[in-house]
């Protein structure tokens, strides 16, 4: 017999239904109340099978499948839906979802668009294919933020490894057409980074 747990969580409520005292799907909702996700788990595993992603309306606009890549799992593809449930468009990375995202976004060429980019790791990639496409190479202004230490170990900056969040834009400032940083001292140890070539 299913059975669900309600978790309280003061951020991210959600429930789990149970088949043979094991997760099988996990509900996630909005801070409202609203289901905004469900996650489907292999019993064996726990792991997430695919991800359900829904409108506020209830029904399902994107739907992300997993699959096993030896140890690792790995997103497989992503399937855009229509409100009817019918698939319009499907991608097989996140870069490519939101490189579709940011076109659609921007598509008034006449217009100019100013992208802050809090988050470097997940939006450089398709930032600079936006970027390169020749339609969109002089309406689209690149902001990188750097808020934090871009090393991996904060006390060891000139030596340590650049951190995962903040590689990608340091290590090719091309797309940037400026970048914002938090401090002057951030600033100084970014400059010396990309001088030094990491």
């Amino acid at each position: 017999m299913d059975s669900y747990k309600l978790d309280l969580s003061p951020f991210l409520p959600r429930i789990n239904y149970f088949q043979h005292h094991k997760i099988w799907r996990r509900d996630s909702f909005t801070t409202r109340g609203w289901l905004s996700r469900m996650q489907f788990l292999d019993i064996a595993s726990g792991d997430v099978t695919h991800e359900h992603y829904l409108r506020p309306d209830g029904s399902v606009a994107l739907i992300r499948w997993f699959a096993r890549d030896g140890q690792q799992r790995q997103l497989a593809k992503i399937q855009l839906l229509d409100r009817r449930g019918f698939c319009v468009q499907e991608f097989g990375s996140q870069a490519e979802l939101i490189a579709c995202w940011l076109r659609s976004i921007t598509s008034e060429t006449e217009r100019r668009y100013v992208m802050i980019v809090d988050r470097n790791r997940v939006f450089a990639e398709p930032l600079r294919a936006l970027k390169n496409s020749p339609e969109y190479q002089n309406n689209v202004v690149v902001m990188p933020v750097i808020h934090a230490v871009h090393t991996k170990d904060a006390f060891d900056i000139k030596h340590s490894r650049t951190n995962g969040n903040y590689a990608s834009i340091l290590e090719n400032l091309k797309p940037a057409d400026a970048v914002v940083v938090a401090t002057k001292v951030l600033w100084s140890t970014c400059i010396a980074a990309v001088r030094s070539g990491f």
